[in-house]
C-alpha cells in the first residue's frame, strides 16, 4: 500500500486543524477508503480521530495516511454506563405498548424504538413486528436493550472525543 498511495494523501495540511472529525470506521477492510475520505475532510481544517474495533494493523493502516488518533470501541467499553437496561425494557413491555408506540419511542432525542424495530425487521427478515407472537417479542426485547445500549455508548464517545463531525461510510442497509 504505501508504493501505491499518493503522495498528497500523506501530506499534512497546511491550515491550522481547528475542528474535530470523528471517522466510525468498519475496520480494516474498509480502512483505506476511510483514510481517502478523511484527507479530504481534513483538507477542511478537521483533525481526524477514528473510532474502530480494535485490530493490530489497523493504526499502521491509517497511519499511511497521517491519521494516528486511533480510539478503539473496546476502551469506551471500561465506562460504568447505565447498566439495568433488561430492567429499563420490562417496564416498557409491562406497559403493554402497542407496536407503533414501540417505534415512536424517543429517548435523549434518539429514535430508540425506530432503531430497534429496524434491527429486528433486518434480523427476521420480516416486514413488520407482531408482539402477540413470543419469538418476536423476546426477540424485539433483545434488540431494544441493544439499542439502549448502543445510545449510551455513543453518548460516551461523543462525550469524551467531542466531535465537531462524523463520518461514518455505510456501505449497507442503515435505517436513516
Amino acid at each position: 500500500l504505501k508504493g501505491v498511495l499518493p503522495s498528497f494523501l500523506k501530506e499534512k495540511p497546511v491550515q491550522p486543524l481547528n475542528k474535530k472529525v470523528l471517522i466510525s470506521s468498519m475496520g480494516a477492510f474498509d480502512a483505506k477508503t476511510e483514510g481517502i475520505y478523511g484527507k479530504v475532510i481534513e483538507a477542511s481544517g478537521y483533525e481526524i480521530h477514528v473510532l474502530t474495533d480494535y485490530d493490530p494493523f489497523i493504526a499502521d493502516i491509517f497511519a499511511l495516511y497521517g491519521i494516528t488518533k486511533i480510539h478503539f470501541r473496546e476502551s469506551f467499553l471500561k465506562y460504568n454506563l447505565f447498566t439495568d437496561y433488561e430492567k429499563k425494557v420490562d417496564e416498557l413491555f409491562a406497559k403493554n405498548l402497542s407496536s407503533e408506540e414501540f417505534f415512536e419511542l424517543m429517548e435523549a432525542g434518539i429514535k430508540i424504538g425506530k432503531l430497534a424495530t429496524s434491527t429486528f425487521m433486518r434480523k427476521t427478515r420480516k416486514g413488520s413486528l407482531t408482539l402477540e407472537i413470543a419469538e418476536d417479542r423476546e426477540m424485539f426485547r433483545k434488540t431494544l436493550i441493544e439499542s439502549f445500549k448502543a445510545k449510551d455508548f455513543a453518548f460516551k464517545v461523543i462525550e469524551t472525543i467531542k466531535p465537531d463531525l462524523v463520518f461514518i461510510v455505510a456501505r449497507g442497509y442503515t435505517t436513516e
